[in-house]
């Protein structure tokens, strides 16, 4: 996933998903999915260029029978619902019930999750994402996959992108090198444009090959003022989102969060964040203060023609499309190119929402069977077609995956696939140290757009602060 917590908490309705769009913590229900399984599954994949068993193969017998309790996140419901639809459909004697409980995405959903814990009555699959799964293993509240994995229940773990599955595999403590969800799309950043603002200023289309500096020097060329009001700016490029600086830092040979400190304050961290404040203050990009308001995100200023490109992931999809159509053309590009420590490298930040078994699971059999039939080929397709998921899977980002043959825009579909395939994903990090970044990084921005202070003097400080919360070994 500040004062508007901006994370990879991949957000509808804007940046939803981390992945790493990010997410806002806004207030929603979680929805409860109580699934009374007691018929055959499903039998043969759909073609996206996977041949995939179906659901309850891997049980032996092809007969499911019990129940299976499923919450998810406000951000993952609408993701899951069709998939659950035509689970339902295929399997006539799967009797699937919904109720909504009061709660909310991240923290507020972890809370909720642990009173179940003690309650005993977690259901069977929780919903994590990114950066809220080292938080949820560490509570006790998803357990390890990993001896199903082996098995290939519901498959190995060499089906899902590695780069994406890193999520949720902890890298120290007791559980490191377990997995402990699934990741369900690879929701990595790319840049939306407006190809009307770019014609009219006269400025050739971006390419996949485009650097940052050309990328700054575009959105320079397409800032439009009028009455001694600017009205257009170049690029909404969202400074404290981890999907972008951490990336970015990485770059340059810094890892700017880790499960054992920040270095957020050092030469290369302190070039990478005045690449992305700097714009805001020279009428380049959204000057910073605008893009915090409510009711003015990335997204927004987009689809009204105010910022001529953002950075954004597959998930917002689904609302720019409609925001925007009928009014301007449009497509993506992979991010640009930055020489770093290691030569020419694209910042590209990732993320996803997942599927986790709780450690209180009642019906292990139907959750690994559920779980096939998600990241089945046919699973997939059904969420690809709401056009918020490219699926984290490399057997399913060719060409003739139904995510891919969509209508446009975007018509660069292939942009999302070079994001998936080289996407950073966000720092796992204590949840302490993760909700403490969230309010001090636009601090430190503020610090620098609005008194003025140094670089190394606002980011060092929050630097210090962030890293004495980071739990005494």
């Amino acid at each position: 996933m500040t004062s508007k917590n901006k994370s990879r908490e991949p957000a509808p309705p804007q940046n939803s998903r981390p992945g790493h769009g990010r997410r806002k913590a806004v207030a929603a229900g979680a929805i409860i999915a109580v699934l009374s399984l007691a018929a055959a599954a499903c039998g043969s994949s759909s073609g996206s260029g996977s041949s995939t068993p179906a659901a309850g193969s891997s049980s032996g017998s092809g007969k499911l029978s019990g129940n299976l309790s499923i919450s998810a996140q406000v951000f993952g419901a609408p993701i899951l619902a069709p998939v659950l639809k035509a689970f339902e459909a295929a399997n006539p004697g799967v009797h699937v019930e919904e109720s909504v409980a009061s709660s909310a995405a991240g923290t507020a959903y972890q809370t909720s999750l642990l009173t179940q814990k003690l309650a005993n009555n977690l259901p069977d699959i929780v919903n994590p994402q990114d950066v809220l799964s080292p938080t949820l293993s560490t509570d006790g509240i998803t357990q390890s996959l990993s001896k199903y994995l082996a098995k290939g229940e519901p498959y190995p773990q060499s089906y899902w992108l590695q780069n994406i599955l890193a999520s949720y595999i902890p890298t120290i403590g007791p559980g490191k090198g377990q997995v402990y969800a699934l990741p369900n799309e690879a929701d990595a950043v790319v840049v939306f444009y407006n190809k009307n603002e770019f014609k009219k200023a006269g400025v050739p289309y971006p390419t996949d090959k485009w650097t940052w500096s050309q990328m700054i020097a575009d959105a320079a060329k397409l800032k439009v003022v009028k009455g001694g009001t600017q009205t257009q700016w170049g690029l909404c490029d969202t400074p404290d989102w981890q999907a972008l600086y951490n990336p970015l830092m990485k770059a340059f040979g810094v890892t700017s969060l880790s499960e054992t400190q920040a270095d957020l304050a050092s030469p290369g961290s302190l070039k990478a964040w005045q690449m992305l404040v700097a714009p805001t203050q020279n009428g380049d990009a959204v000057p910073y203060a605008t893009y915090l308001s409510a009711s003015a995100q990335c997204g927004t200023l987009f689809d009204s023609g105010q910022a001529a490109m953002f950075f954004g992931v597959r998930g917002n999809l689904p609302t720019v499309r409609p925001a925007t159509a009928g009014k301007f053309d449009w497509d993506v590009v992979p991010m640009p190119f930055v020489q770093g420590v290691h030569g020419a490298t694209r910042p590209t930040g990732a993320g996803s929402i997942s599927w986790a078994m709780s450690s209180q699971a009642k019906d292990t059999t139907n959750t690994i069977a559920f779980f096939k039939f998600l990241f089945s080929a046919e699973g997939q397709d059904i969420a690809e077609k709401g056009y918020g998921v490219v699926p984290a899977i490399p057997s399913l980002l060719t060409a003739d995956s139904v995510w891919q043959k969509l209508p446009g825009p975007p018509d660069n579909v292939g942009a999302f696939t070079t994001a998936a395939q080289t996407g950073t994903i966000a720092p796992q990090t204590p949840n302490t140290v993760y909700n403490l970044t969230q309010t001090d990084i636009p601090k430190a921005i503020e610090g620098v757009v609005d008194n003025h202070e140094s670089y190394a003097q606002a980011f060092g400080t929050i630097n210090t602060a962030i890293n004495a919360a980071y739990p005494k070994s």
